[in-house]
């Protein structure tokens, strides 16, 4: 069962870019976040059920939880949608969405003193490229 997990993960994410346009023309950005939002914590919940894991966190972990879910949904997600709404193509949306991954690698090092090899460069260039193919 849990080998599909990864599976659906990239099916729900690919799928964000594709259901933007018709979402946002037919809702506000930020209805439609919240929406999206109350799924995937359904989801978490349905999913701590079936595998009877408590969902329940320390105070440390659950403010991380909080201020990552601020910046991914709220000001990520949150400027995806928008900008969309507001005329952005969404394929050109996608494009410097794309971006994130460069940025982080190229900044890594310097903020977080992290190493990032060779292998993982080729990886982000390579998600790039087949973004831009798309």
């Amino acid at each position: 069962m849990f080998k599909i997990f990864p599976f659906i993960f990239v099916v729900l994410w690919s799928s964000a870019f594709v259901t933007t346009k018709p979402i946002i023309d037919n809702s506000d950005p930020f209805t439609a976040l919240a929406f999206r939002f109350f799924f995937v914590a359904l989801g978490f919940f349905i999913f701590s059920v079936y595998t009877k894991k408590k969902i329940l966190s320390n105070r440390k972990n659950l403010l991380q939880s909080i201020f990552s879910g601020v910046l991914f949904h709220g000001i990520y997600l949150g400027g995806v949608f928008y900008s969309v709404s507001i005329g952005m193509p969404t394929g050109i949306a996608a494009l410097v969405v794309t971006l994130q991954p460069i940025l982080t690698n190229a900044l890594a090092g310097k903020f977080l003193d992290e190493i990032v090899t060779f292998k993982q460069w080729i990886g982000v260039v390579l998600g790039f490229i087949g973004a831009a193919l798309v």
